[in-house]
């Protein structure tokens, strides 16, 4: 029987979106910097490194650089996790990523959908409630809270929506 405290049917999911199609301004970036030193090792071009999951772990390379991963070793954790956590009796939902702090060209956003079939922006409708450095990396893990109760919550299903964009660093 459900007390109404479940999160119903919550999936989370990433995705990666890259812009890199202005020819005068190629991703001159950290992730540019970070990808010449693999593209060597993985014996690739750096187009091909973008869409790359050179560790068969399900996140390409862009998307590991994003979160401050390691594309040359899997991970398995989550790059988004869930938690119901209970606040003087009334239970709310907390999400828990990492990424990478203070890179160029590199803009993450939590984004809710009620069905999957369209997106919406979801980060108003919670707020950071820690940043923890990640010591000797330039990584840092955010962790979320809803503002509104879990019963309140419309969105049944979240991710984290990437973008790696080279007009931002002007």
């Amino acid at each position: 029987m459900d007390d109404g405290t479940a999160v119903p049917s919550t999936v989370f999911s990433e995705e990666l979106t890259l812009d890199h199609t202005s020819d005068t301004s190629p991703l001159q970036s950290d992730f540019d910097a970070w990808t010449r030193n693999l593209i060597g090792a993985l014996g690739v071009t750096q187009e091909e490194a973008f869409h790359l999951d050179s560790d068969r772990d399900g996140m390409t390379v862009a998307m590991e650089y994003a979160l401050a991963r390691n594309p040359l070793k899997a991970d398995q954790t989550a790059p988004l996790t869930p938690k119901r956590v209970q606040i003087g009796g009334t239970v709310y939902l907390e999400l828990k990523y990492r990424q990478r702090k203070e890179a160029k060209g590199v803009l993450t956003q939590l984004q809710g959908s009620p069905s999957g079939k369209t997106w919406h922006l979801a980060e108003e409708h919670f707020e950071i409630i820690a940043r923890d450095k990640i010591p000797y990396e330039q990584a840092e893990i955010l962790t979320l809270r809803s503002k509104r109760p879990v019963t309140e919550l419309t969105d049944k299903l979240y991710r984290l929506h990437v973008t790696l964009d080279d007009s931002t660093n002007d």
